[in-house]
């Protein structure tokens, strides 16, 4: 067995030879789907099994990061392209090779409780988070604070 040199590294590999991870996911991009510190598990996919929806781990630089893909191109002529982005509201879409992906999320746990993150549930847990944060960006209004306002005028 060739020396691993990373933890990432570990993870690809055990993918790629068909096994099943469990982690510690670090990061909020994926509230409310997943959460920071959450145990993850991933299982192996192929690229032409990454659909819609799905929650794929893959590998971007030197990160390794978990997003849903909104869309899978499968050009005829070269290798799928999918585009894979956060569950947080206004944070910026990514397009990658299918190569790029490791495995596909399964399971989530949080405080002992095994979650399917798949489920209506989730699902619509994501779509009322989704637009309560697309509303909030939207009628977002600055509201001045008085309270270190010095040049304010006094009461009489």
């Amino acid at each position: 067995m060739a020396h691993v040199s990373t933890f990432k590294d570990l993870c690809a590999r055990l993918l790629r030879e068909g096994t099943r991870v469990r982690f510690t996911a670090y990061g909020r991009s994926m509230y409310p789907t997943m959460r920071d510190k959450d145990i993850i598990t991933v299982e192996p996919v192929l690229p032409s099994e990454v659909r819609r929806g799905d929650i794929t781990l893959y590998r971007l630089n030197t990160s390794m990061i978990a997003h849903h893909v909104l869309k899978v191109t499968r050009p005829r002529s070269s290798s799928a392209r999918i585009t894979i982005g956060p569950d947080t509201w206004g944070r910026p879409t990514e397009t990658i090779g299918a190569d790029k992906v490791l495995g596909r999320v399964i399971q989530v746990e949080r405080g002992g409780v095994k979650l399917d993150p798949y489920s209506p549930r989730a699902t619509l847990r994501l779509k009322i988070h989704k637009l309560a944060s697309h509303l909030k960006r939207l009628l977002h209004i600055k509201v001045p604070s008085f309270s270190a306002d010095k040049s304010r005028p006094s009461r009489p």
